[in-house]
């Protein structure tokens, strides 16, 4: 019968962790809710966890390593974890020491440097350090905006909703970025199998043809010349090829970001329709952990990436300390549509502005979704017609000159 390894509150409030071995996951689930437990984390364990996590027991063996700077870790799965158990009525000592218990199960070599950044933590909390501070402290390399949802978090005494809310921002950022990843994915795959066919034809099968073209003085079209004069290039000149291809790919960058992503059709649209969902969202974030506009506006201005929209919130953030309007700073600086500035004046009147900075959100989001909806079917069928008109080219020029040779010949 197969063990799990659960963590659970028990009625008495005391958090347990054992093991239990039960047919499946939801007869365990049922099993302690029936004891009126709460299921924190529950997990089905592999015959070699189980020896080792005997042997941790038994011994006490574990593992200790020095912890580099700059060392990257999944800080959504940790803070979903850490939600978890805060929910649970759990201190942010107990859960971190936890989390310790929970890393400590693992045998890789970063969950054994994560458990000591933990340990870390948990000792600069113990020495009186504040909790965003004793996080920095521990050499990880963190989000920013993780570390400010733990310092507005502690500023509120609502520590679980504010980095609930966090997660839910990371949540819609990776819903989008899976998307559009399958969205590229049949392109990248189709132009990668065809670039490497091209590359065979243009090293190998080309300058034999060629050769025998020339022996047997056949005629040669002008696709033909053309593919030689790539081949000539990738055979004779690959760094030249190389750096044109560079050049190229440069320009269309550099002509993309002189124009503007956004004003490219459909693909501005769901760019725009994104970014301002994404403002949204971070605002209405902060909002609901109890910053204040301004502050607010101050926080995403530390956190923004591109100079262009530290440009912006820079000058939203000077025009709310200058006591400009609330809503004509925010759709002036942030480019909202002319209807936003109506639903922020509704909401400075009547102090909602999270709730309202949520509908925005939740419309640019269906603008971007709507987008996307009307670009996918079009994805596949224009890029069978490229590849298509790449393999008509290369028959013409390898198989053109020969069937032109083969009819002279009959004629």
């Amino acid at each position: 019968m197969p063990r799990f390894r659960y963590t659970i509150t028990t009625v008495e409030g005391q958090l347990k962790t054992d093991e239990l071995e039960m047919p499946t996951e939801m007869d365990a689930r049922q099993y302690f809710e029936q004891q009126g437990s709460v299921v924190i984390r529950i997990r089905m364990i592999t015959k070699d966890q189980a020896i080792s996590f005997r042997l941790l027991s038994l011994f006490g063996l574990s593992v200790k390593s020095s912890l580099p700077s700059g060392l990257r870790f999944d800080c959504v799965r940790l803070t979903e974890d850490w939600v978890a158990l805060l929910v649970s009525g759990l201190t942010v000592v107990d859960s971190i020491q936890t989390l310790i218990e929970w890393q400590q199960e693992h045998s890789s070599l970063v969950s054994q440097k994560l458990t000591r950044a933990l340990q870390q933590v948990l000792e600069e909390i113990n020495a009186g350090k504040p909790l965003d501070q004793a996080w920095l402290s521990a050499g990880l390399h963190l989000n920013p905006s993780w570390v400010l949802s733990i310092k507005l978090g502690m500023q509120t005494a609502q520590l679980a909703h504010v980095l609930g809310h966090w997660l839910m921002l990371q949540s819609w950022r990776r819903s989008f970025r899976g998307r559009l990843k399958k969205l590229l994915t049949y392109p990248l795959i189709a132009f990668s199998i065809l670039l490497l066919v091209l590359g065979f034809m243009l090293v190998w099968v080309l300058p034999d043809l060629m050769a025998f073209l020339v022996d047997m003085n056949a005629p040669v079209n002008q696709a033909t010349r053309s593919m030689l004069a790539i081949s000539h290039l990738l055979v004779h000149h690959p760094i030249v090829l190389f750096i044109s291809v560079l050049s190229l790919i440069g320009l269309l960058i550099l002509g993309i970001r002189l124009v503007g992503l956004q004003r490219i059709p459909y693909l501005g649209t769901v760019s725009l329709a994104l970014d301002r969902a994404y403002l949204m969202r971070e605002l209405n974030w902060l909002l609901s952990a109890g910053a204040t506009l301004h502050d607010a506006v101050g926080q995403m201005l530390e956190n923004a990436s591109s100079v262009k929209r530290k440009k912006q919130l820079q000058d939203l953030h000077d025009q709310l300390a200058q006591g400009v309007p609330m809503p004509q700073a925010v759709v002036s600086n942030l480019s909202l549509p002319p209807f936003s500035q109506k639903l922020l004046k509704l909401a400075e009147k009547t102090g909602q502005l999270a709730p309202v900075t949520q509908q925005l959100a939740d419309y640019f989001e269906a603008q971007a979704k709507q987008q996307l909806d009307r670009i996918e079917p079009w994805v596949e069928p224009m890029t069978t017609l490229l590849l298509g008109a790449l393999v008509v080219w290369m028959i013409l020029a390898i198989l053109g000159p020969i069937y032109e040779m083969m009819a002279d010949a009959v004629f």
